[in-house]
């Protein structure tokens, strides 16, 4: 059994699909089940073999073990954990703590964190710091920290600016995280903040369109300097 969890979601849906790939390769059908409506008996009948020859469903389960739990969800939880279903991949968005890891013995964990330094680099996000701003983007990308993560981050922080500069109330952190964003916000005017996520919006188009030859490091390069 394989565990993927953690709020680091491009690198583990890149796992995810790698483990998928792998599966393909060796014959075996790759099966995605999500935990919220699923029954117990629909789990067992997946993991059995998948035709005569032997192949078997690879199942890739998602939001078992994260969020609040129903009776079945518990059920399946229970019936895991008497047996390693080498089949089996449990894929979690959030990180799952150690001591339900550890019910699922001789489980395969990859833990999937947000590295301190990218939140460090949001908290420079401010029109008067342009120059330190690329310089700890820069830095990420040097510790090799994908574009494509720092982006989504960005898109991430700069959606909650706006929110914390029109309805704090909405925003769902601790206190401290809320005075700190509200705090940020007020280095931006809210026609700004509107400005800056229209901006990433038109990056993100143009990259899945196919409509600019640059790289995201150059657009995201660019979209700093005009902060």
């Amino acid at each position: 059994m394989y565990i993927l969890h953690g709020e680091n979601n491009l690198a583990s849906s890149k796992r995810l699909v790698e483990i998928s790939d792998q599966q393909r390769n060796l014959g075996n059908k790759v099966i995605n089940l999500d935990a919220n409506n699923l029954k117990i008996e629909t789990l067992r009948q997946e993991l059995e073999p998948a035709d005569l020859f032997g192949n078997t469903n690879f199942v890739c389960l998602s939001g078992l073990l994260s969020g609040s739990k129903k009776k079945s969800q518990e059920k399946i939880i229970q019936f895991l954990k008497t047996e390693n279903y080498q089949s089996l991949l449990l894929y979690e968005t959030k990180a799952i703590h150690p001591s339900t890891l550890k019910q699922f013995k001789g489980a395969v964990i990859e833990s999937f964190k947000i590295e301190v330094d990218i939140f460090r680099f949001l908290d420079k996000l401010n029109p008067n710091q342009k120059e330190n701003l690329l310089l700890s983007f820069n830095d990420l990308l040097s510790k090799k920290i994908e574009p494509e993560f720092i982006f989504a981050m960005l898109v991430r922080q700069i959606r909650q600016l706006i929110i914390a500069k029109t309805n704090p109330s909405q925003l769902k952190a601790p206190p401290f995280a809320i005075n700190k964003l509200r705090q940020q916000a007020g280095n931006f005017s809210l026609d700004n903040l509107l400005d800056q996520h229209a901006s990433l919006y038109q990056i993100d188009l143009a990259i899945k369109t196919g409509r600019t030859q640059l790289d995201l490091k150059t657009l995201l390069t660019n979209f700093f300097l005009q902060l």
